[in-house]
């Protein structure tokens, strides 16, 4: 938003009172403001503060949108004297401030008349004229320097026409010098768009920063809907407002200033403002809270050194590749441990985000010591479950929180498979009168095979039927009905077989026949896989 002064009317004699001064005020897209009932303001100020108002009674609206006009009124006059007046319209539509211009401010010279000249007595040029001159003068580097050699001129013919050396004058004189001086040496760099042409030095340890109006007002915790009204400040008069709803997740931005997300644990409503904002205000539930010096510049971005080391800090996107010289035998991205405390646990690496960590490849540890290096995935890659995880002190590895297995472990886990076919015989109960015969011991083998066993009955027992004796509930058949094995007796005659059960309930081993009754029974053949158990 800008002022236009209509015509060029931008300088005047003191004490002129019949000298209509016309404004337009501009938009930022460029159009006219378009007049409805606002009311209107006009504010006058110096270097030293505020002068004078022009109220909506005294200002007329013009035809055209935007403009609009008012005189200066012989009691205004000495209250403004002369020198560069700085103006501000400010607009109230609606209960809502706005202010033209939005930056800086727009300048009307007001300027003697011949009746403040008494004979030929030649008017003190005075160290505040030079200063607002050079002010005026900064967006052009080159305007200043002519007007700095012009200005440098006059004074000379001033002092050869008085009568002594008006100390003033000498301080002024020294004052347009020095500027022309430093406007003179700073030629490289003298307005927006310029190139340096030469090798640019800087020998502070922060030698270049890019910073912004950091904003931060205390608003304690609220409930989540709560809408917090936060407005920005000036000298002298209050700025634009948003509102932030506590537990929404958007930034809040109304082009002059913008607010972050404020959850129901923030106490500190912050953002992005103005450098000249000096101030800030709540509004919660119609209750106002009003803090000063709430803005205060923060670096988004600084380059310099600590010593002959040089640093590079701030959150900064990076666009483009990224190259290290493998020639070169310190190009290598490295987490710096020297300052680290002794029990600090930390993780940092390299990885993908949103908002929030989403994969990560890096380093963990404790202190200045590293304890493990990580693959993960998620808000906590640093971690066993979240990938692959790599851990010094065991000098083991593991994926997802399964230990993953190597070389030496394999081979201790075969060899006890192996170890595990080793199974020893288990002695059985005989039962009914069942003896062991030909010297053998009546039990079984268990071969484990994940959660099942394979089971294998082995000795010789009398020639006689019924129940031998009854296997451990552990070591049931996987059947639903007597699991039936043929068996051989001790006898030379193919005739002389056996009918041999197992109950898949009880686990009762049964002699149901038999073909020779003097002829010893072979419990071999019986040969099974048991029902799934605990393991």
């Amino acid at each position: 938003m800008k002022i236009e002064i209509i015509d060029g009317q931008s300088n005047i004699k003191q004490q002129d009172t019949g000298t209509v001064i016309g404004l337009r005020l501009i938009e930022s897209n460029g159009k006219a403001l378009v007049w409805k009932e606002q009311d209107v303001t006009i504010i006058f100020g110096n270097k030293t503060g505020r002068l004078i108002d022009k109220y909506n009674s005294e200002i007329e609206k013009g035809t055209r949108d935007g403009e609009l006009f008012f005189s200066i009124d012989a009691n205004e006059v000495d209250l403004i004297g002369v020198g560069t007046i700085y103006i501000e319209a400010h607009i109230v539509e609606e209960g809502n401030l706005r202010i033209f211009p939005d930056s800086g401010y727009t300048r009307i010279k007001f300027n003697q008349n011949l009746n403040a000249v008494v004979g030929d007595v030649v008017n003190t040029v005075t160290l505040e004229y030079f200063e607002e001159v050079f002010a005026g003068l900064q967006s052009d580097v080159n305007n200043v320097k002519n007007e700095a050699d012009t200005l440098v001129n006059n004074v000379n013919e001033l002092i050869n026409k008085q009568n002594g050396i008006n100390e003033q004058v000498a301080a002024s004189t020294a004052l347009a010098n020095a500027n022309k001086v430093l406007i003179e040496s700073n030629l490289a760099l003298k307005k927006t768009g310029d190139t340096a042409t030469g090798t640019l030095n800087n020998t502070a340890e922060s030698a270049y920063t890019v910073s912004y109006g950091y904003l931060r007002h205390y608003i304690g915790a609220q409930p989540a809907g709560t809408i917090v009204r936060i407005y920005i400040g000036y000298t002298g008069h209050w700025g634009s407002y948003v509102d932030i709803v506590v537990g929404e997740t958007s930034i809040v931005n109304n082009g002059d200033f913008f607010m972050n997300p404020i959850t129901t644990t923030t106490t500190y409503a912050t953002g992005v403002a103005p450098l000249d904002v000096n101030r800030s205000k709540s509004v919660i539930n119609g209750v106002e809270k009003t803090a000063s010096n709430t803005t205060n510049i923060k670096s988004a971005l600084e380059i310099g050194r600590n010593g002959e080391g040089a640093y590079i800090r701030g959150n900064a996107s990076f666009e483009g590749a990224l190259t290290f010289d493998v020639a070169n035998t310190s190009a290598t991205p490295l987490f710096d441990l020297n300052n680290v405390t002794e029990t600090q646990s930390w993780g940092r690496g390299i990885g993908a985000r949103t908002s929030t960590r989403t994969a990560e490849i890096g380093i963990s540890g404790v202190g200045k010591v590293a304890n493990s290096i990580y693959l993960g995935f998620d808000t906590s890659p640093w971690t066993k479950a979240s990938g692959m995880f790599i851990e010094k002190a065991t000098k083991k590895a593991f994926l997802f929180n399964e230990e993953m297995e190597l070389t030496k472990g394999s081979q201790a886990k075969i060899d006890a498979f192996k170890a595990s076919f080793n199974s020893p015989t288990i002695p059985l109960t005989l039962k009914n009168g069942f003896t062991a015969q030909n010297g053998s011991v009546v039990g079984y083998v268990a071969i484990k095979l994940g959660n099942r066993y394979l089971v294998w009955l082995k000795g010789w027992v009398t020639a006689a039927t019924g129940v031998v004796a009854t296997m451990p509930t552990t070591f049931l058949p996987d059947e639903v009905y007597q699991t039936a094995f043929p068996g051989a007796q001790q006898s030379s005659s193919a005739a002389n077989q056996s009918n041999l059960y197992l109950n898949p309930t009880n686990g009762n081993v049964e002699v149901v026949a038999i073909g020779s009754t003097t002829a010893a029974v072979s419990l071999a053949s019986i040969i099974y896989i048991t029902k799934e158990v605990a393991v």
